[in-house]
């Protein structure tokens, strides 16, 4: 399975505990927030740990059928 990541700037805090968890995946843009270096950049099981790392869900993930398993509703 392939999850796809969104991010929501405004929401990020720039705490980077993504950055750290999934670093083929995200980095710290020139203001110090969240983005996509690449889709898939990481294993799945590590860009979901990444993206429940955020302590404001500033991170979505998708599975492959375009379902959003993070943050839960």
């Amino acid at each position: 399975m392939a999850y796809r990541v969104e991010v929501d700037k405004k929401a990020c805090t720039s705490v980077a505990s993504c950055v750290a968890i999934a670093a083929g995946t995200f980095t710290l843009d020139k203001d110090g927030l969240v983005e996509i270096i690449k889709q898939n950049g990481d294993p799945d099981q590590i860009i979901l740990q990444a993206a429940q790392s955020c302590p404001v869900n500033a991170i979505s993930v998708f599975d492959d059928k375009g379902t959003k398993i993070w943050p839960k509703a």
